[in-house]
């Protein structure tokens, strides 16, 4: 069996960004990041992928059909980390 590719946090946060706000650099922006440090690690997950995420066409960006199914797990997990470091925090104060 193939290994999956990781995905980290980081990334699937520049992805989710990524499709909210319509371009990389309105998504760096969001991510307190620059906009080369953005693209750059999306594009190595699209290579891990072996898949675009994202057309390019000219400055604008559009979600694939990959990114539109990776998004709603990509959210989900983004919450849950949020929440278990919500958790651990509650039990640390």
């Amino acid at each position: 069996m193939d290994e999956l590719p990781s995905l980290s946090e980081r990334q699937l946060g520049y992805v989710v960004a990524a499709v909210e706000e319509g371009s990389f650099t309105e998504a760096a922006i969001e991510c307190s990041v620059s906009q080369p440090t953005l693209s750059a690690s999306i594009g190595r997950l699209e290579r891990d992928l072996g898949i675009a995420l994202f057309d390019r066409i000219g400055r604008r960006i559009v979600p694939t059909d990959a990114c539109l199914a990776m998004l709603p797990a990509a959210r989900d997990l983004l919450r849950a980390a949020a929440d278990a470091r919500r958790a651990v925090s509650s039990v640390a104060d």
